[in-house]
């Protein structure tokens, strides 16, 4: 399957990664129905076409796993700001932005190396 853009591919990953993780996680049925309309227009018959094609669904599947760290950081990170709980908990929390984000970039630079993508996010 021919890739229209570097570019495109390893975002497309990314992006289904982040839109599978905030899916289910609305209560509120309009926000719930947006989020699955913006995955399905994606196609994932395509993206699947080249996870097998590219070989790289440990590269999704990290992406998943990433983003899914991300918006519990964010979703705690949040909370706290909430409560004025400026805590070592809170603390914490932002230190994980910084090392989680490291692996998040080796993650999305290996996506992109992957799609023969010349544009790297640098840290």
């Amino acid at each position: 399957m021919p890739v229209i853009s570097s570019v495109f591919g390893a975002r497309l990953f990314d992006k289904i990664s982040i839109l599978e993780n905030k899916g289910y996680r609305f209560s509120n049925l309009a926000q719930r129905a947006n989020v699955e309309r913006e995955h399905a227009a994606f196609s994932l018959e395509n993206a699947q076409a080249m996870l097998e094609e590219y070989g790289a669904a440990d590269i999704f599947y990290g992406l998943q796993t990433v983003n899914e760290t991300f918006w519990q950081i964010d979703h705690n990170v949040r909370n706290c700001e909430q409560a004025k709980d400026f805590t070592p908990f809170f603390v914490e929390l932002a230190h994980s932005i910084c090392t989680d984000d490291e692996e998040w970039v080796a993650i999305k630079r290996r996506n992109n190396e992957v799609f023969g993508s010349r544009i790297f996010k640098e840290n």
